[in-house]
């Protein structure tokens, strides 16, 4: 489910107070960064989550910082090294493109 978000109230109250939870869980994870105890609370929060990137262009040490975060917060990962030649090539738009992936 991915939405943009441009005020709260097309959120209901029970959907920001679940995010409101998780929020606090994470900040109190990342307060002692280095407690095993809290890496594992993050990584349960966002397992089985997925990353999606897309780099327009080549840019090797910035998508390997992505996926690497990703894999230590327990993340899964997947994407595309240089959108530009595929989506791009074919005429599709970069606002289409992006809205493809945030359906995934």
């Amino acid at each position: 489910m991915s939405k943009h978000i441009v005020r709260a109230q097309q959120f209901s109250r029970e959907r920001l107070e679940r995010n409101f939870k998780v929020a606090d869980r994470l900040r109190a994870a990342f307060e002692h960064p280095v407690s095993s105890w809290n890496r594992e609370v993050v990584r349960g929060l966002l397992k089985g989550k997925l990353l999606n990137y897309m780099f327009w262009q080549e840019s090797t040490r910035t998508r390997m910082s992505f996926c690497n975060g990703a894999a230590h917060l327990g993340m899964e990962r997947g994407g595309s090294d240089n959108a530009k030649f595929s989506s791009a090539a074919k005429g599709e738009s970069l606002i289409h493109t992006v809205r493809v992936i945030c359906g995934y």
